[in-house]
């Protein structure tokens, strides 16, 4: 696949994914928000669905995270990524 190609792919499975999970979580802390104003059992049962999402949301990001490796592996080679890496580090 042409790399311009694999950019826009991610690009718009970045936005199709975590972008909107992320709105989600913002919703999801005001519904929050609005249980802990009207009980505890039901602020309980929200906090759960909040902390689910907020999971599943950080395994989409760490999936991208990879392919953006797997990309830049691509991109440089082996030893630029590994120095990169050691930078970042």
């Amino acid at each position: 696949m042409h790399r311009s190609s694999e950019r826009q792919r991610l690009a718009r499975q970045m936005h199709d994914g975590p972008a909107q999970s992320l709105t989600n979580l913002i919703l999801q802390a005001e519904i929050l928000r609005t249980a802990l104003r009207q009980g505890s059992a039901r602020a309980r049962a929200e906090l759960t669905v909040l902390k689910d999402a907020v999971h599943q949301t950080f395994q989409k990001v760490r999936g991208f995270i990879f392919e953006l490796a797997a990309m830049m592996l691509d991109d440089l080679g082996l030893n630029p990524t590994i120095k990169r890496y050691i930078q970042d580090f």
